[in-house]
């Protein structure tokens, strides 16, 4: 039996739900089943950040809460320490480097073996053997 792909949100995914501006976003995560789907750490914190930077800060932390507390919150921990210095190198030397928290998340994703779910293909796309699903690409005609 083979196993369930695990998806790995990215922060332009979890906003783009939280603000209800996609269709696809908001179908996918409630029809999914939530145990597949986790938030990096990075994306978490980035999520708070947002909220504190609100005109209502208190009502968009408890929105947060609320988005991030049923999924599983995969960490950046030691191994994916090491995986960050191996894909920041590796860019860096091609002359291809991705946004800072970029990195901690393509690290975690590749550590746990998930699929990155992000909108961001331009920069993720550089990161080798990191395997994206765009949910927020526009629907093709």
């Amino acid at each position: 039996m083979a196993l369930a792909t695990m998806r790995l949100l990215d922060t332009d995914v979890c906003v783009a739900f939280l603000r209800g501006t996609s269709s696809l976003v908001r179908d996918r995560l409630l029809r999914g089943r939530r145990e597949r789907f986790a938030l990096p750490s990075v994306v978490v914190a980035d999520l708070y950040l947002g909220a504190e930077k609100s005109a209502d800060p208190v009502a968009h932390i408890e929105v947060v809460e609320a988005f991030v507390d049923p999924f599983k919150i995969a960490v950046f921990g030691r191994e994916a320490a090491r995986e960050y210095g191996r894909i920041r190198a590796l860019l860096e030397r091609q002359g291809q480097p991705i946004g800072a928290n970029d990195y901690l998340v393509a690290a975690i994703a590749v550590t746990e073996n998930y699929t990155l779910v992000t909108g961001n293909e331009r920069e993720f796309g550089k990161v080798p053997g990191l395997p994206i699903e765009n949910w927020l690409k526009p629907a093709e005609k």
